[in-house]
């Protein structure tokens, strides 16, 4: 199947962006058309006419509730493109990183990794509790949500659950080699001589592979099997002892040594010095009683005011970089250099992607009201006319996933 342009109708989903691409389906991020209020989910349409695999998915996804999994918002019946007919589903769309990408950007600190980490068992938890077994645990399938910061669990293609249809002709699913238990490996090293055995999934190797993710993700490469880790760990002095020994514990020989989901989940909350919390409001919806509004009324008019006797005594700015400016305007010298290397830019229509970001000689920016000029300033950001002016950089490539192998198992 080709893939979908923009504007295409799936069912009552409009496509605005293609995401990424596996080898069983594409994803893309889509708005329900129609609405009065946009909700965007993300479209996931099998390159397969059967697809047992995404089938599986979406009834995992029904039966799963949880802040740290991505809502099932529609499951659609086959989607006729080009005479042929393609399975789809939508789920909800999470703007983030992977894992490993915010430990790169952000620099996180020990609580902070204990947090998200903390977030991704709960979300096993669930998972679990409903008899199933992810099976593809990995930094790659976890993202970073970028409004508050929420660890996601994605891409449950490979799951397995009571009850499920068995889809692997061979001795293991697709998985990344990494992130295998030590059951698993010998599993697969007798298989040879014993082919038609088919290794039984286990929660106990979700909590392996996060251990595998955790490690990976402090230590900046993967374990090496044995006994050799716990000292490796110590040596490292940004590993905090209670991050350290859950990971040792997460990565033991034993399966029955790395406990329950639960019991991770409250080790590492308990690093990070905080229990789990119920989700923050998205903020698309409306939250809060009028008392809130008018104390955002209150702030915002406090905001404008200055802004506006500034208006009576500072010369204006053009809108955006689309208007010509000379050399002796303020945009000309607050932004001489034009767009700064990994800077993202406009759009052919001089507009930049997100909200509260404006085109200015070129290049985009995040445009902040300051109280202190002194914060902009220090930090080699740009000042001009009392808002601070920060370059959006441009948003990392998503590597494309590996738990969807072009063969079907």
């Amino acid at each position: 199947m080709h893939p979908l342009t923009p504007g295409t109708q799936v069912g009552a989903w409009r496509v605005k962006a293609w995401l990424g691409q596996g080898a069983n389906g594409a994803v893309y991020r889509v708005e329900r058309a129609g609405w009065r209020r946009s909700e965007t989910g993300a479209l996931k349409v099998s390159q397969l006419r059967w697809n047992w695999r995404m089938e599986r998915e979406v009834e995992l996804l029904s039966r799963l509730s949880h802040p740290s999994i991505p809502r099932l918002l529609d499951r659609g019946g086959p989607w006729r493109a080009s005479g042929e007919q393609y399975p789809y589903f939508v789920m909800e769309y999470v703007q983030g990183v992977s894992l490993y990408a915010w430990a790169e950007q952000q620099a996180p600190s020990g609580k902070q990794v204990c947090r998200v980490l903390a977030q991704v068992a709960r979300a096993l938890e669930a998972v679990h509790a409903a008899g199933a077994v992810h099976r593809d645990v990995k930094g790659d399938n976890i993202l970073v949500r970028s409004w508050d910061g929420r660890g996601m669990l994605t891409d449950f293609g490979s799951c397995h659950f009571p009850g499920a249809a068995r889809m692997t002709w061979g001795s293991l699913p697709p998985v990344t080699p990494e992130y295998l238990s030590p059951q698993a490996v010998r599993f697969y090293y007798r298989s040879p001589q014993h082919p038609d055995d088919y290794y039984p999934p286990s929660p106990a190797d979700d909590l392996y592979a996060l251990g595998v993710t955790a490690y990976r993700l402090v230590m900046g490469q993967y374990p090496a099997r044995g006994e050799a880790r716990q000292d490796e760990l110590e040596r490292n002095p940004r590993v905090e002892p209670p991050l350290r020994e859950v990971i040792a514990r997460l990565l033991s020989e034993a399966p029955e040594a790395r406990g329950t989901a639960a019991g991770v989940a409250e080790a590492l909350e308990a690093a990070a010095g905080e229990e789990e919390r119920p989700e923050r409001p998205r903020p698309t919806e409306r939250t809060g009683s009028w008392k809130r509004w008018v104390a955002v009324a209150a702030a915002c008019a406090c905001a404008v005011l200055p802004w506006l006797l500034r208006r009576t005594s500072e010369p204006q700015l053009p809108p955006d970089s689309t208007v010509p400016v000379t050399d002796e305007s303020p945009v000309a010298q607050a932004f001489p250099e034009g767009p700064r290397p990994g800077q993202a830019r406009p759009d052919e229509r001089g507009q930049c992607p997100g909200p509260r970001q404006v085109a200015r000689n070129g290049g985009c920016w995040f445009e902040f009201t300051l109280v202190n000029p002194e914060d902009c300033t220090k930090s080699g950001n740009v000042l001009l006319q009392g808002k601070c002016y920060v370059p959006v950089a441009v948003p990392p490539k998503k590597a494309p996933p590996t738990s969807s192998p072009a063969e079907a198992r």
